[in-house]
């Protein structure tokens, strides 16, 4: 039986320590406006039974210095990917991902965020090449417009995917398509109200397990289905598949919010049953850690989700 997480992540921002005692490199110090401050001295530890989800802003547009700062950390074939965007607004989004991403994985190894090598699998999902001391570190990358989120955890396979609402797609008309059958109907089932949010609920559940699966959208989505029941009674089925057999016990399902713009899904592998202790990080303020899914305030409701893989 698995028991997914609720919950909401509310900005909470958190001044800089200025008295006695406080790091002489962070005394007074004044974040500019963006995510550029999750670059600061000091190392982080994740919990043998932790995951660390980090989130920040992209809506607020930074100088073209500091943009510029953020390129230079960047590989050539990564600008050259960024090159690929159609949409300006998306490049710009990839840019802070990117950027991010290493200034994070410095934070929990003494690498500079430009000396970080990455390497994909077949199926294009990235992880460290080098240093390979830090190949423990696992990730997963997420970004939509306004927002850009990151996955950390140690030694663990894990899958992210944040989408914003509202979301004004065809709902019934997509799921249709790619969800399967029984996520269909249970789409049809709600009302036009509850349709859009458990709409991207299902999808952003489907796109984290297929990350931490490592196979991405090579998948087809209706190879894997979810079912959501906010009373917890129901327990979490498998129906093993040529393409993605899997025991629904390897992992752990996290469903929830940052503010009220955005569905969050994560997908966190776990062993023996344990329960994955998903700690919430503001990229721009980098609170210290909260207990529980998330920092202070946190609001946490239980729902019992089913995972039927065919």
């Amino acid at each position: 039986m698995t028991w997914p997480r609720w919950w909401t992540v509310t900005r909470k921002p958190r001044k800089a320590p200025t008295g006695r005692g406080a790091d002489p490199a962070r005394r007074g110090h004044r974040p500019e406006p963006g995510v550029q401050a999750v670059d600061v001295m000091g190392l982080e530890k994740i919990g043998k039974d932790q995951a660390h989800l980090w989130y920040g802003r992209t809506d607020k547009r930074l100088a073209p210095r500091q943009l510029r700062r953020y390129e230079s950390l960047l590989s050539e074939d990564e600008r050259a990917k960024l090159d690929r965007y159609r949409f300006a607004e998306d490049r710009y989004a990839g840019l802070l991902a990117r950027a991010v991403l290493r200034c994070l994985l410095s934070r929990y190894a003494a690498v500079p965020p430009t000396l970080w090598r990455f390497r994909t699998n077949a199926y294009g999902r990235p992880e460290i090449a080098e240093p390979e001391s830090a190949r423990a570190l696992r990730f997963s990358v997420s970004h939509t417009k306004g927002l850009a989120a990151v996955l950390i955890s140690g030694n663990r396979d894990v899958g992210l995917d944040v989408e914003g609402l509202p979301y004004a797609g065809p709902c019934l008309q997509v799921a249709d398509r790619f969800f399967s059958p029984a996520e269909a109907s249970a789409l049809r089932a709600l009302k036009d109200s509850e349709r859009a949010v458990r709409f991207l609920q299902l999808w952003t559940l489907k796109e984290a397990f297929l990350k931490a699966r490592g196979v991405g959208l090579s998948a087809p989505l209706d190879q894997v289905s979810f079912s959501i029941d906010e009373a917890p009674t129901r327990k979490m089925e498998v129906r093993p598949g040529p393409s993605l057999a899997d025991q629904p016990e390897r992992w752990q399902f996290d469903l929830g919010r940052i503010g009220d713009g955005y569905v969050v899904a994560t997908a966190i592998e776990r062993r023996c049953g344990e329960t994955i202790d998903l700690v919430c990080r503001d990229a721009l303020h980098a609170p210290a850690p909260a207990e529980g899914a998330g920092p202070p305030g946190t609001g946490i409701e239980s729902a019992t989700l089913g995972l039927n893989l065919r």
